[in-house]
This record gives structure tokens, C-alpha cells and sequence, in this order.
């Protein structure tokens, strides 16, 4: 019985220290790049809340360059058709990242859940506050962090 309840505790320690410390072969290369993952999710969301009908061309383009595979082709599709829109309401929308964490992490792929405050305003109506939440998918492919995909919560 103290054998059985030692060796219960010293698993229990190693449990708590893997979980502490990290898996052999992470450490700050491994933090640093998951800051990395979740900082790129903070301003990727930024960018893809935020923008201004005079300068829809550069808000857009600035989230197509961090974008990848069917989420550049489908918000390429999206905002196509909302320029006309964003444009005759004179929209103008600016974000604030609430929260972020990350949901699970590889050093290729990243899962970040986004909490984000957007005020939206139009020449027919005052600013208006939406609170959003956002899964958003990252793969890093070489040395930057792009957007696979983004689920509204």
C-alpha cells in the first residue's frame, strides 16, 4: 500500500513538473515562438476588423498579405462585394483585442481564440460597439505567421 501510494505521488510529480516545465526539447525557443503565434493572431484580427471606406484598398491588401488558401480566396470574394457597400455607408470600423490565447500550438500551425471589441460607424448612424470572438487558424510556412482560417464564435 506505501509502495503503491509513493509511487502515485512520484508519478503526480512528474505530471505537475512535464506540465510546469514542458516537454523535453521546448523551452524559450519554444515560448518565443509561441508568443510569436499569438501576437501575429492579435494583429492578424486588428487588421481584419479594422477599416476605413477611403482606404479600403490598403485594409484589404494588408490582410491579404498574411493570408493563405481558401480564407485569401474567400475573403478576396467577401470583400469584393462589401467595398461598394462599405464605401456608400462611408463605413469606418476600428478594433481593440480584448483577449487572446492560444488553443493549441505547433510550431507550423497555431489555433488562437480572439476576443475582440469592433466600433462601427456610418454617416447614417452613430458608432456602435460589436463584441466579436474568433477561432483563427495560423500555419507558418517559413519565418511569418499566416491566416488559414477564422470562425466567428
Amino acid at each position: 500500500m506505501v509502495v503503491v501510494l509513493g509511487l502515485a505521488v512520484v508519478s503526480l510529480a512528474v505530471a505537475v513538473a512535464v506540465l510546469l516545465v514542458g516537454p523535453a526539447g521546448s523551452g524559450t525557443d519554444t515560448e518565443a515562438a509561441r508568443r510569436s503565434a499569438l501576437e501575429a493572431a492579435r494583429e492578424r484580427t486588428l487588421a481584419l476588423t479594422s477599416y476605413d471606406y477611403r482606404q479600403l484598398e490598403e485594409n484589404f491588401a494588408g490582410v491579404l498579405a498574411t493570408a493563405t488558401g481558401q480564407f485569401a480566396t474567400d475573403y478576396q470574394d467577401t470583400t469584393a462585394q462589401l467595398r461598394p457597400t462599405f464605401t456608400d455607408a462611408q463605413a469606418v470600423a476600428s478594433a481593440t483585442v480584448v483577449a487572446a490565447g492560444l488553443e493549441s500550438f505547433a510550431p507550423d500551425r497555431a489555433v488562437a481564440v480572439i476576443a475582440v471589441d469592433q466600433v462601427i460607424a456610418t454617416k447614417d448612424a452613430p458608432p456602435r460597439t460589436e463584441r466579436n470572438r474568433l477561432r483563427m487558424t495560423l500555419v507558418r510556412p517559413a519565418d511569418t505567421w499566416l491566416v488559414e482560417r477564422v470562425e466567428r464564435l
